[in-house]
């Protein structure tokens, strides 16, 4: 997969600070109760954890100390590699990315109607591969279902066989009520073979419980 950089983001409709998040400021005094306090350098939110002027959480040394980590700022969460964390955003997610070569893409942790993905081989350029569709995605097998039966939405995306070019562009529209975004993933895509018979994938989680005994 390819790291998306600052760079490589050209646009995006998600704020930093987004809404109950406050940018760190090395001239303002926080005490333990200061949470969502966002690095514009690391782009991740921390939780302070002792009073403290000028203590720049970007700076390892400061961590665990004067603040904690917990997690991605939500204007990056789409890009952190993990659906623990979604960007989230009332209306829609819109994102233009120019990541270079890439021939595949994933978007994971979808909560949205409906997407839109538009691939160009130069920014501005010819349109070289899109999709344009609802992410509902409920299979009807007779009248019963296609009246009473839930919907399923589509939370998971992928799109492969895409033509790369050294200065592609990429846009992304997840549109919605209260939208929300997982993974935004791009890379080579490459096919490896046929699985053997019962092989299986199990996501790697990073999560712990803690209980409390009476």
């Amino acid at each position: 997969p390819i790291i998306i950089t600052d760079v490589m983001v050209t646009y995006t409709n998600v704020s930093e600070p987004s809404a109950g998040e406050t940018l760190w400021n090395g001239g303002a005094s926080y005490v333990n109760t200061d949470t969502n306090i966002v690095s514009p350098i690391t782009h991740r939110r921390y939780r302070c954890l002792q009073a403290n002027t000028n203590k720049d959480p970007s700076i390892i040394a400061n961590i665990d100390i004067f603040w904690t980590d917990i997690g991605p700022s939500n204007a990056k969460a789409m890009f952190d590699g993990s659906t623990s964390y979604q960007t989230t955003k009332t209306g829609s997610i819109s994102v233009t990315i120019k990541p270079g070569f890439f021939n595949g893409l994933c978007i994971f942790g979808i909560d949205a109607t409906y997407l839109d993905v538009i691939i160009k081989d130069t920014p501005g350029g010819t349109v070289v591969k899109e999709f344009h569709g609802s992410m509902e995605g409920t299979i009807v097998g007779d009248w019963y279902e296609y009246y009473f039966s839930p919907f399923s939405p589509v939370t998971d995306f992928v799109l492969t066989d895409i033509t790369p070019f050294y200065d592609s562009e990429i846009s992304i529209t997840l549109t919605g009520g209260t939208t929300k975004c997982g993974i935004i993933g791009l890379g080579d895509y490459r096919t490896y073979g046929i699985t053997d018979y019962g092989a299986k994938a199990t996501p790697r989680s990073f999560s712990n419980i803690k209980r409390n005994s009476d």
